[in-house]
């Protein structure tokens, strides 16, 4: 028994089985970004890790993340020593946990790390099961029921290395029989709503225009909508910084241009409407990442992590173009397309509604008409195949060839809608605010 011990250890340090250098590697980068210890704690658990002390850092990591506090190389040997298993470090805690910092340059490839350490920890447990069987296969256990466990512990493997399962149609009907409005989620621009009804639970919208026409104003018009309504929203800004998303936001709630906003350009009763925004209880639902090198992966962590602790209802990205691939080496229109997928994805598994910014390729600048079609979408055929709804937004005088027309008006062209109508929602553009809004009352700034 003793050699049949010593064997499975030494198949278990195999480094097919655990990577002790993805494991300091993923901590690394915990302690250097807090960003980064989230992506951590949204992919794995602490029973993941093979080294036991490993596991333990990162359940002081993970404590101090879901309590909403920062950690760092100072807070976490503090924890350490806490929690009281700092004596069986072969060291002082300061000197573990700086090593493991040091391990690990940059915190962009967390989720990479995670991804390795997770892997390895599915391969034990399998492995596990495998040796559970052989030991039973020396008694004299029907075989039927040896069989029969086997299945079972392996079947749980492959539960735990999946995030969703197939139900029964019986089930699915009580599910349409009580289904509500409540898993509708308006945009709360009424004419949007009134063709499209909304957007749908597990679904992605996709909201294409050409530069400058105005995508991420309505997107943060939508957020700061549905902040307002109760609902937590993750916005993910690619390419703008989150002082800038801000400065969006104030500009949109108290109707001062934005330009004098970001130029510092307000007078005293100006700078006290602004102030007067931090008793606006719904900017708490508000949670901005401006991180312009987030992978699908590291994505798909962090929604899942802001889903569990934060009630996030929708997320929405600006831009899908800006997404980086897992693989470079494919063709840019193969990478969208994983990408596309890939979010139709993480919508179904989180139960969400993902709003997706997209470019429109370059076509439309060559036709005398500019108004978008499906056809324009840039890059992929796939965003158009994966989202349940398609959204052009264009503004028929942004360009005007008769310079009487005023630029006040813009169009939402609801261009495909899975599970409802298409049609042309008419909105009221404010340039000094950038704010989209709705065309009857041509209010809301």
């Amino acid at each position: 028994m003793a050699d049949d011990r010593r064997k499975t250890k030494a198949i278990e340090d195999h480094g097919c089985f655990q990577s002790l250098s993805a494991e300091k590697s993923v901590l690394g980068c915990a302690l250097l970004d807090s960003s980064a210890a989230d992506v951590m704690i949204g992919i794995l658990k602490r029973a993941d890790f093979y080294n036991d002390l490993h596991g333990g850092l990162f359940g002081v990591i993970e404590e101090e993340r879901r309590a909403g506090r920062e950690v760092d190389v100072v807070i976490a040997t503090e924890k350490i020593m806490e929690t009281g298993w700092a004596k069986e470090l072969p060291e002082h805690p300061a000197l573990f946990v700086r090593e493991i910092l040091e391990t690990v340059p940059y915190a962009v490839h967390v989720a990479h790390y995670a991804e390795i350490v997770r892997d390895r920890s599915l391969r034990r447990k399998a492995w596990n099961g495998y040796l559970q069987a052989q030991q039973k296969l020396k008694s004299f256990e029907p075989v039927s029921e040896i069989v029969g466990e086997t299945m079972s512990d392996l079947q749980q493997v492959m539960s735990d290395s999946v995030d969703d399962h197939p139900e029964s149609a019986k089930d699915l009907l009580i599910g349409v029989v009580t289904k509500s409005d409540a898993e509708m989620i308006q945009t709360y621009y009424r004419s949007l709503d009134a063709i499209t009804g909304g957007m749908a639970e597990c679904s992605m919208t996709v909201m294409a225009a050409r530069p400058s026409i105005g995508k991420t104003a309505l997107a943060i018009g939508i957020i700061r909508r549905e902040a307002q309504h109760h609902h937590p929203v993750l916005f993910f800004s690619k390419e703008m910084p989150k002082l800038d998303v801000m400065q969006r936001l104030a500009s949109i709630t108290t109707g001062l241009p934005f330009s004098a906003i970001r130029d510092h350009q307000l007078n005293q009763i100006e700078c006290e409407q602004l102030m007067e925004m931090q008793e606006s209880e719904w900017l708490s639902r508000i949670y901005i990442d401006d991180e312009p090198g987030r992978t699908i992966t590291e994505l798909s962590a962090i929604i899942r992590l802001y889903v569990q602790q934060k009630g996030v209802k929708v997320v929405v990205i600006d831009y899908l173009q800006l997404i980086r691939s897992e693989n470079t080496k494919q063709q840019r229109e193969q990478q969208v397309a994983e990408i596309s997928r890939a979010l139709k994805g993480i919508a179904k598994k989180n139960k969400i509604r993902i709003l997706c910014l997209s470019q429109l390729n370059r076509e439309v600048d060559k036709r005398d008409s500019k108004k978008p079609r499906l056809s324009d979408l840039r890059e992929s055929g796939a965003i158009e195949q994966d989202a349940d709804q398609v959204w052009l937004l264009w503004r028929p005088n942004k360009d005007p060839i008769d310079h009487r027309d005023e630029d006040n008006i813009g169009e939402v062209i609801v261009a495909k809608s899975r599970n409802g109508q298409t049609g042309v929602a008419k909105l009221a553009w404010h340039g000094p605010t950038m704010t989209y809004s709705d065309w009857e009352s041509k209010d809301g700034f």
